[in-house]
């Protein structure tokens, strides 16, 4: 029997490329077996504006949507939101549209930090992951990287998401897993047969290394040439107080790959 999984597209009309698409379409094709992704895009500006006006007309739907979709087997619909802020109104569709994953664009900050109030929001109150696509898709290696702390019993709920998250994601879209592990200490030297067994990841896909926990992610990623990388949070409704500086700020600074937050 056919499964169907929803997927919540942004799409920001006031920029020329839309990464959030590519990754889209990808992740749409890469659906395994019976199961099939249907695409909700929803069209509201989500980068924050320093000037201007954003007009949103049905020739720019036809070239941007449209026109990228015809021909592919991808079952697809359109939404156009508008609200007191983006994340608030993205937050809405995925809930109306059951949304299982959400794909936003990222496209860095000239200043400052690197993720804007917006986005801030959007993942500190998502209830489904949100993923941040941050590059148009070229070479795909079919790799996810997982980034677990077994060392500490304060991450294993943690752990246990990011686990079940990425074996759901390896299930639906034929991604091949990956788990890094970071360590300060050699007297808390995390134990690879026993990440291996707990998790269910293969033995050779685990990724021990001493060192910063955005160091290591950043450096095996790039040697993995991951396509995407896994991140739970503390608490699944959200982080603790001010979140500016935190890792993702700090890996996303650092390697130019999707990053997958639940």
């Amino acid at each position: 029997m056919e499964q169907q999984i929803t997927v919540l597209v942004v799409i920001d009309p006031s920029q020329q490329s839309h990464p959030a698409l590519d990754r889209a379409m990808l992740l749409a094709r890469r659906a395994e077996g019976d199961i099939q992704a249907r695409m909700v895009f929803v069209v509201t500006p989500f980068q924050q504006q320093s000037s201007g006006t954003v007009l949103c007309t049905s020739e720019w739907l036809k070239e941007n949507i449209h026109q990228p979709l015809s021909g592919t087997p991808i079952d697809y619909s359109v939404i156009l939101g508008w609200g007191s802020s983006s994340d608030e109104i993205i937050i809405q569709a995925a809930t109306d549209v059951g949304a299982a994953l959400t794909i936003a664009p990222y496209y860095g900050q000239a200043k400052g930090h690197l993720l804007s109030d917006d986005k801030w929001k959007l993942l500190r109150k998502s209830r489904n992951p949100v993923l941040m696509a941050s590059r148009a898709p070229t070479d795909h290696s079919g790799r996810m990287l997982c980034t677990l702390k077994t060392q500490d019993p304060d991450y294993q709920e943690r752990n246990e998401r990011v686990v079940s998250t990425a074996k759901r994601f390896a299930e639906v879209f034929g991604l091949q897993v990956h788990a890094v592990n970071a360590y300060d200490d050699s007297m808390e030297f995390p134990d690879r047969t026993r990440i291996a067994n707990q998790s269910g990841i293969a033995n050779e896909n685990i990724h021990v290394k001493l060192g910063e926990p955005q160091d290591v992610i950043c450096e095996t990623a790039n040697a993995m040439n991951a396509d995407l990388i896994l991140i739970a949070s503390q608490q699944r409704s959200g982080f603790k107080g001010a979140l500016r500086g935190n890792m993702i700020e700090k890996i996303l600074e650092r390697v130019d790959r999707d990053i997958l937050m639940i």
